[in-house]
């Protein structure tokens, strides 16, 4: 009897995985998953991370085109004039990892996150002010 319980959280595989322990490597360990994604290990760090890269070509190629056409914005333009890399925070727009292991609609997502941001620098668009007609100055 009693409430229902909840199923047990299913694990679900990481992308990435740390190893704990510096382990011998040969040089050519390079892992690979599948024709598409490579293991890649950082050069000098402490706990040995593996992490999945994008080798896909056509797919970095459509990610490249999709981030150049982001930034050759008006508004693009504006945000690094007016933030420097020093000065950017978490909340600023940040360009998405085009290496990084992702599926096309969390790629995509990142880049509509990454545009939206940049229109806070669009240059401000004629409605959006009141403007007084100075040649219709009858009753103000």
């Amino acid at each position: 009897g009693g409430m229902p319980r909840k199923p047990e959280p299913r694990e679900i595989p990481s992308l990435i995985s740390i190893r704990h322990k510096k382990e011998e490597r040969s040089q050519d360990d390079r892992e690979s998953v599948d024709d598409r994604h490579r293991i890649i290990k950082p050069a000098a760090s402490k706990n040995i991370q593996t992490k999945q890269v994008e080798t896909d070509p056509h797919r970095l190629n459509q990610r490249q085109k999709q981030i150049d056409k982001a930034k050759n914005t008006i508004g693009y333009g504006n945000y690094i004039q007016q933030v420097p890399k020093s000065q950017r925070t978490r909340d600023h727009p940040r360009t998405p990892d085009r290496n990084q292991v992702c599926s096309k609609r969390g790629w995509d997502g990142q880049m509509s996150k990454f545009r939206r941001g940049l229109h806070a620098y669009d240059p401000p668009n004629e409605d959006d002010e009141v403007v007084i007609d100075l040649n219709n100055l009858e009753e103000i």
